[in-house]
Formats: C-alpha cells, sequence, structure tokens
C-alpha cells in the first residue's frame, strides 16, 4: 500500500484530496502539510512513499521544498499539483526533481494512474501540460540561436538564470545540480562569448535577446 502525504496550503482542496486518494484504494494518506516548510518536515518524519505537492503555497513553494526534499536524499516521488500550468513553472518542478506533473482538475482515474506510475519508478506528466513543455524547450532553443553560439539547453537555462541577477549556490538549487557543474557552465559560456566575466555574457546576451 503506497503511502501519501498531501500538501496544499487550501484546507478544503486538501480535505478533498484526502478523500479522493481515500477512495482510490491500495494507497492511504500518512499526513497532510499546509506549507512547503511543513511537507519537507513530514516527509522526514513520516517517511510516504508519493507527496502530493502543491506549487503555490506560503512560507515556502512546492519546488523549494521539492529540491530540499530531494537534496535530503528522501526516497519519496514527488507529484505536482497545479491548477494552472505554465511551460517556464513546469520546466522549475521537473529541474527540481518531481517525477509527475497533473492538474488539479484532474479526474479520479488520472491522479489514480499517475499515482501508480509514479509509485512505480517511472514519471508522469498529463498530456495537458506536454505542449507546454514542447513549448518552454522550443522558446531556449529560439533563445539560443539569437545568440549566434552554439549554446546547450541546460547553459542557456544557466544564462537565464544568471541575468536574473542568481548566484552560482541560487542556480545551482534552482536547477538541482552541483555548484561545481553550475561553475562549469559559467565557463564555457564565457569562451563561447568570448568575455572573461559572466557579467558581460549577460549583458551581450541581454542586448541580442532584444
Amino acid at each position: 500500500m503506497l503511502r501519501i502525504l498531501i500538501a496544499e496550503d487550501e484546507q478544503l482542496i486538501r480535505k478533498a484530496f484526502c478523500m479522493l486518494v481515500d477512495s482510490l484504494g491500495d494507497m492511504e494518506i500518512v499526513g497532510e502539510a499546509e506549507n512547503g516548510r511543513e511537507a519537507v518536515r513530514l516527509v522526514r518524519e513520516l517517511k510516504p512513499d508519493i507527496v502530493l505537492m502543491d506549487l503555490l503555497m506560503p512560507v515556502m513553494d512546492g519546488v523549494t521544498a521539492t529540491r530540499e526534499i530531494k537534496a535530503s536524499k528522501s526516497p519519496a516521488k514527488v507529484i505536482a499539483l497545479t491548477a494552472v500550468a505554465s511551460g517556464s513553472e513546469i520546466m522549475r518542478g521537473l529541474s527540481a526533481g518531481m517525477e509527475g506533473y497533473l492538474l488539479k482538475k484532474a479526474s479520479p482515474v488520472e491522479l489514480k494512474e499517475a499515482i501508480a506510475v509514479v509509485g512505480g519508478g517511472g514519471r508522469y506528466v498529463t498530456p495537458e501540460v506536454g505542449g507546454f513543455i514542447a513549448e518552454a524547450y522550443l522558446d531556449k532553443k529560439r533563445a539560443s540561436r539569437k545568440t549566434g553560439l552554439d549554446v546547450s539547453a541546460r547553459e542557456m537555462e544557466v544564462l537565464e538564470l544568471v541575468c536574473q541577477g542568481m548566484r552560482t549556490r541560487e542556480v545551482s538549487q534552482v536547477l538541482n545540480i552541483s555548484p561545481r557543474t553550475v561553475e562549469k557552465h559559467r565557463d564555457s559560456l564565457r569562451r563561447k562569448f568570448g568575455l572573461r566575466t559572466i557579467a558581460g555574457v549577460a549583458t551581450a546576451y541581454l542586448s541580442k535577446k532584444r
């Protein structure tokens, strides 16, 4: 029997999901969290198999909570729950280590399928958000072409976060990669742009993007 933790800040929605999961069989609710920080704590204490994680919560959002859960080496699998999907938010969630992505309006059949797939070691992304993922990927490819350089998708992710003012450790947390790997991408970007500083790379990229 799969052990489920539900992280959702709105009580009525959280209770509705608890009742729904209870009705599906072969799974049990072991805990409820009303924010991301509480979800991280309960994962450590209750050791659930699956976390149904709302993305937008107070104190700590679902993406940040997922990064902390993964950093703790917990075997818990995380399925995102969201009311509104956007390409950038989906990519952030998947980069943080989420194994599933589900809209809150999903049917009980789809919820059961998602939990079964992820619980079995697979990944589940609802077909409704597949187009958002494809569009987010294409946006990165288009931005890469604008630079006129052979910049990889991962390097583009690093570059975009640097342009937002993030430091190496912050970038590593957002992308769920090590600071050392971030530094390697930064070095590669400096070489490809022929510039000495990453700030110069960011300035050059933003000027080309306009």
